[in-house]
């Protein structure tokens, strides 16, 4: 498995992709290493589920996804 800095390279270029696409270029294409994948308009969900394989490879990769966690005070009388 790729390290994680490198997976999470890919998925950054698969979301540019993604807007592109979105925004009106008809073909895009991704290379890594020996592996090429090139997408259009019509296979959008082809690179939803390769954004969704990397999120999971980097998830796995390192471990557990952070939790954002908030807190909320209250100021004043509440009233």
């Amino acid at each position: 498995m790729p390290a994680t800095e490198q997976l999470q390279t890919w998925l950054e270029e698969a979301y540019l992709a993604r807007h592109k696409l979105n925004t009106g270029k008809l073909l895009v294409s991704l290379s890594h290493g020996d592996r090429s994948l090139t997408f259009t308009q019509a296979s959008m969900g082809a690179l939803d589920a390769y954004i969704a394989q990397l999120r999971t490879e980097i998830q796995q990769a390192g471990g557990k996804p952070r939790r954002r966690t908030y807190r909320i005070a209250q100021t004043g009388s509440g009233l």
